[in-house]
């Protein structure tokens, strides 16, 4: 669902975004690998989303350099999601050439924390590129004071998924450790029988 808001900033201000977004590509993301500084990214990503307060998918499509060849607003969303196609993001690779791509939206809510369908539209997304050659770097979400990546969030889960599960095996281990040694000392110490009366 797609709706109409008022704009944050007047046409001279977004004029003004426009031309330093662009001063940023020409100089910057086009120059170079566009991950190389992730502060640099991070904070032209923050001036990309300024204002918005309906979610937007933005894709960067890389050479083999890992520099910026284009980048695009993939889709319009709403206050809580935003869905895009990941067939047109692969044709559009496979005509500009990209060999990879950086697949970003805005949480409007402030939340960068990457949600499940995030974990999983990223998951989806990397398959289905993968298999035509394209390399999907990462999957970031935007926020005003924050950006949070999504393969290191999956990872992040994956590895407290493993902690959690190392440390269940280990609980399970001792409990039955202690099981076996409590049957050994019922079997070693006789059982003493009450005095008749």
């Amino acid at each position: 669902m797609n709706t109409v808001s008022t704009p944050v900033f007047t046409p001279h201000e977004a004029g003004i975004i426009a031309m330093a977004l662009s001063l940023i590509e020409e100089k910057r993301l086009t120059k170079g690998p566009v991950l190389a500084c992730l502060d640099d990214f991070h904070g032209y990503l923050k001036l990309r989303f300024a204002g918005l307060v309906h979610e937007q998918s933005h894709v960067f499509y890389l050479d083999t350099e890992k520099r910026l060849i284009t980048a695009e607003v993939a889709a319009l969303g709403d206050q809580k999601s935003v869905t895009h196609s990941l067939r047109h993001i692969a044709g559009k690779a496979i005509n500009l050439g990209a060999d990879s791509i950086v697949i970003t939206h805005n949480h409007p809510n402030g939340n960068a924390t990457p949600s499940d369908n995030d974990v999983a539209h990223m998951e989806g997304a990397e398959r289905s590129f993968g298999w035509l050659g394209i390399s999907l770097l990462d999957s970031l979400v935007v926020t005003p004071s924050r950006i949070a990546s999504v393969k290191a969030h999956r990872e992040q889960q994956a590895k407290e998924r493993s902690a959690r599960w190392a440390e269940d095996n280990e609980r399970r281990a001792t409990e039955r450790r202690a099981a076996r040694e409590a049957k050994r000392i019922a079997k070693a110490v006789p059982i003493q029988q009450a005095p008749a009366t």
